[in-house]
């Protein structure tokens, strides 16, 4: 039995960019900490929310199993993560998700300024 290598066939480029997409697809813009939008509501209160900034992507521990705890981490599929902020896109459906949030007291968590930002 031989395989079929027709031209039909997704190339490297072609699947890396389905993969991407899938990613993209799959976790848009609100796909984070609260803590990455409200900080994001406090630069856009301070003036400062078109400069450039930087956030972290971490793991808090490594794992622990009772008799020892790893040492290391591998990490795989970077690729895709770090593409995936720029090609995020809000949507006025982010937007509305955003608006609806709302604090303990009932306040909402997301100003107007921010959501129109």
């Amino acid at each position: 039995m031989t395989a079929d290598l027709s031209t039909d066939a997704p190339t490297v480029p072609a699947l890396a960019g389905e993969i991407r997409q899938r990613w993209i697809d799959a976790r848009g813009p609100l796909f984070c900490d609260m803590y990455e939008l409200a900080m994001a509501q406090v630069y856009v209160r301070a003036g400062i929310a078109d400069r450039r900034s930087q956030f972290d992507y971490f793991f808090r521990s490594a794992p622990d199993y009772g008799t020892h705890q790893a040492g290391y981490c591998v990490t795989a599929g970077l690729g895709p993560f770090l593409a995936w902020p720029d090609d995020l896109r809000v949507t006025d459906e982010h937007a509305d998700a955003l608006a609806a949030m709302r604090s303990s007291t009932g306040e909402p968590v997301f100003d107007d300024s921010f959501l129109e930002w």
